[in-house]
């Protein structure tokens, strides 16, 4: 009363597995075709790549230059020392905020070292914000 049948009675695609082995031909094939693409590509970069240095060997200018003289570079130029160069210009920037000097002589702005322009600004509050306006009053107590 069972459904099972013998598995010699069985259909082959009813077993579960593939009956029939993989076909050697058909993978010599493939990879013969594989092969021969990449040979072909091969051939094709080599051809080029000589082309292209033949055409670039006669178009190419020698160099006129002589021994003493050095051929122009187009590199970048770099700073030589830039640790001594960047020593110099925070020393220009200290300096420059710890000194008085003039901005404008024509117009009288002047340069005021830092901890004497904290002061003055503690003593008078901040300066109007625009030139032609005047410094709010305070109110009454």
């Amino acid at each position: 009363m069972t459904d099972h049948q013998p598995l010699s009675e069985t259909p082959p695609h009813a077993v579960g597995f593939e009956t029939r082995d993989v076909s050697i031909r058909g993978i010599l094939a493939l990879a013969g075709a594989v092969l021969a693409s990449v040979l072909i590509v091969v051939a094709g970069l080599w051809w080029m790549w000589t082309r292209f240095e033949m055409q670039a060997a006669r178009s190419e200018t020698k160099p006129t230059f002589t021994r003493d003289e050095q051929p122009r570079t187009t590199s970048p130029h770099l700073q030589e020392t830039p640790v001594r160069d960047y020593v110099l210009y925070r020393a220009e920037q200290d300096a420059a905020a710890s000194t008085y000097g003039w901005v404008d002589r024509n117009n009288g702005v002047v340069r005021l070292p830092v901890d004497r322009a904290m002061e003055l600004y503690l003593e008078r509050g901040a300066p109007p914000s625009w030139p032609n306006e005047t410094k709010p009053e305070e109110p009454a107590p």
